[in-house]
């Protein structure tokens, strides 16, 4: 699990955005247990902002109404999402 984290965040750093989707995306199968744990939230704002970085609208929307389920003060995914106009 963890390693599925690292790899994504490494692919981030790089700009990889689909690849760090992927890697993330299987962190979170794994993590269905941990909802109320901080990293379930962290992931979900990481595919958010995955999703931005692709263009693609819907994705982000949807990841970003995730995360705001969460924790609707997260201004991390907030800020993605008010920019969503700009892709």
């Amino acid at each position: 699990m963890e390693a599925y984290w690292k790899l994504g965040t490494l692919h981030m750093d790089n700009g990889n955005w689909k690849a760090a989707m992927l890697e993330i995306g299987k962190f979170m199968l794994m993590a269905s247990n941990m909802k109320n744990e901080p990293a379930y939230e962290q992931a979900l704002s990481y595919l958010t902002e995955c999703a931005f970085e692709m263009k693609d609208k819907t994705l982000c929307e949807h990841f970003g109404k995730r995360t705001l389920a969460v924790n609707p003060k997260n201004d991390y995914v907030l800020d993605y999402l008010a920019n969503l106009d700009s892709l």
